[in-house]
């Protein structure tokens, strides 16, 4: 009869552990590192979209996707363009987007161009993993991305438009007051807040 309970126990522990995915094998100086882990996201929780524990691996996967993200930054160098007025620098940066939005990178620029975070990546690839307030987040993101919002420290959308952006959030939090990162929510709101009374300067 033990021998039968301690079987039983061991099938139930092995088919409900979190297998979590091992993204240290992933090389972060190669560029297709986060396409890789990205498909052995969506292979591992096909059949397990909306889930505890999709969410749970998705925290996960956005500590490795910065990180490789951050070190891409390091290595792609980014020709500047001729011109020196800003809509060049931002239309320049767009189409180097082009290049590298399948790796799931972005390209901006703020004095020089740089290697960032592809919000609009992250969401057509894991919105369908998640539920909907890391849906509803993702989608606003995205957007942001297409939008210059601040250029040298001065934010270049209208005061109006700022508080558009600070009543999401605020939206955001009343309505998933259970959200995993709501700490890191309140702090957004808290910032841009404080931008709010320097308009149209940003606050160390």
């Amino acid at each position: 009869m033990k021998k039968l309970f301690s079987t039983f126990l061991i099938f139930f522990l092995l088919s409900n552990s979190t297998f979590a995915l091992d993204y240290s094998k992933y090389n972060l100086s190669d560029i297709n590192a986060i396409r890789e882990a990205t498909k052995a996201y969506q292979n591992e929780f096909k059949d397990k979209k909306g889930t505890k524990e999709a969410e749970t691996e998705f925290l996960k996967f956005r500590d490795f996707y910065y990180e490789a993200v951050e070190k891409q930054n390091i290595r792609i160098k980014l020709k500047e363009p001729v011109k020196l007025y800003r809509n060049s620098y931002y239309w320049q940066a767009r189409k180097y987007t082009k290049d590298y939005a399948d790796k799931g990178l972005r390209v901006d620029f703020n004095g020089e161009f740089y290697i960032t975070e592809n919000n609009k990546y992250l969401y057509k690839n894991f919105c369908s993993y998640l539920n909907a307030d890391w849906c509803e987040l993702l989608k606003f993101l995205s957007k942001q991305d297409t939008k210059r919002i601040f250029w040298d420290s001065v934010y270049v959308i209208s005061k109006d438009e700022l508080v558009k952006i600070i009543n999401f959030y605020k939206n955001f939090d009343k309505k998933y007051p259970n959200f995993v990162l709501n700490d890191s929510i309140k702090s957004i709101i808290k910032d841009y807040e404080k931008d709010l009374k320097r308009y149209p300067y940003l606050t160390d």
